[in-house]
């Protein structure tokens, strides 16, 4: 009987880690998501400013290299009878594990303290209210405001891309502290610039306090009208895992040892968003897809070497660079080091949007090759000394 291997949630780790898992025998894999398709989640800033992103369904995609597809969301855990309890289409429905390679992400996560904030504020996080968010973008007349709340890369790329598609709205992008702190002189100012260029407002050290339906409040008594407001203040993991007694940390990500398996259940394998990592492998690394790409992969190959009985090698990862779309035709990648901190060097211009451009690209096409030919080509760095 072939080993049971079901991944929890088809996100850029999940869809990596399918795709390496085609190349070995002896499993029989499953990937579950809440998606039909795969969620191109680097380039949603694009799709709610106006862009097309096609979608890549799971099922066609997986089941002619002999891997299986479920569609439904997953309610609860069972570790200890290794089960999960899913919503399907058909209903309630129980899914067996040997291995679990847990890979649910994150979204954006929820500030309950600011009033209206949960209510009234629109979120990057797919599903049918992006899909009314970019409807109403589209409809809104000459000179409405759109409040984009929070800085951070979701929030820089959400702000520009709006802007240049819509270039009628008052674009304004609000800020708790000061803006843009990962990156050399040179690459912050290229930002500023090309904010300024677009003609997008720009207010740092201001806290939202509140949102109303048509406006928004700061800590420094400040209002101003906004016809959508968006929320990109962070991201936050599932309570799936904690809820069913897995060891997690605070926030909720699964403790992991340097081989990616969790703490208190050495059959279940976490990756990308959803783990904490070994502080040894790469001490809090960012949520990223440039992190959960290559864990994803690890996790593969540790399930093969764990069913093959081969000695396991601890997961190493470092980052290289940043890379933020500033629009269409601008952007920057910032280069840093092994940590994540910023050299003073940076791209920008043309040769940052076409580097931008390729990795989101090589976010889809890798998995697909890997699928396609059986080659294990996803590569990534991997210091021995962080």
């Amino acid at each position: 009987m072939k080993t049971q291997i079901v991944i929890a949630g088809g996100g850029y780790a999940g869809l990596f880690a399918a795709a390496r898992l085609r190349k070995y025998s002896g499993m029989n894999v499953v990937l579950i998501d809440a998606h039909d398709h795969f969620v191109q989640r680097v380039r949603l800033h694009e799709y709610l400013a106006g862009g097309s992103m096609p979608k890549l369904a799971y099922r066609e995609l997986l089941a002619s290299h002999g891997l299986d597809f479920i569609q439904g969301r997953i309610q609860s855990i069972q570790p200890d009878q290794q089960t999960l309890i899913l919503e399907a289409a058909e209903g309630a429905r129980i899914v067996r594990y040997d291995w679990l390679l847990y890979g649910l992400g994150s979204r954006t996560k929820r500030w309950d303290h600011i009033p209206g904030l949960n209510e009234w504020a629109q979120t990057l996080d797919a599903g049918p209210q992006l899909d009314r968010t970019r409807q109403r973008l589209q409809e809104l007349p000459a000179g409405e405001s759109v409040v984009i709340m929070g800085a951070g890369l979701t929030g820089l790329e959400a702000a520009t891309e709006i802007k240049e598609a819509h270039p009628h709205l008052a674009v304004t992008l609000v800020n708790a502290g000061r803006a843009f702190p990962g990156y050399a002189p040179g690459a912050e100012q290229e930002i500023r610039n090309v904010l300024r260029r677009l003609d997008i407002r720009l207010m740092e050290g201001r806290q939202v306090t509140r949102v109303e339906a048509a406006r928004i409040h700061c800590d420094d008594g400040s209002s101003m009208p906004c016809a959508v407001a968006i929320h990109c203040m962070g991201l936050e993991v599932s309570s799936l895992a904690r809820d069913a007694g897995i060891r997690t940390a605070a926030n909720g990500q699964i403790q992991v040892d340097p081989y990616l398996r969790s703490l208190s259940h050495p059959n279940i394998l976490a990756v990308g968003d959803a783990a904490e990592l070994d502080a040894a492998s790469c001490p809090a690394p960012r949520m990223s897809c440039a992190a959960a790409c290559p864990m994803g992969t690890y996790a593969a190959d540790t399930l093969h070497r764990l069913q093959s009985g081969q000695k396991l090698l601890p997961f190493r990862f470092g980052f290289t660079g940043r890379c933020v779309s500033l629009g269409r035709r601008a952007a920057v990648v910032q280069l840093v080091n092994a940590l994540d901190q910023p050299r003073r060097w940076f791209f920008r211009g043309r040769l940052a949007v076409w580097i931008k451009e390729m990795i989101c690209r090589g976010t889809v096409q890798v998995p697909q090759w890997e699928l396609r030919w059986g080659l294990a080509l996803n590569r990534w760095y991997q210091p021995k000394d962080i």
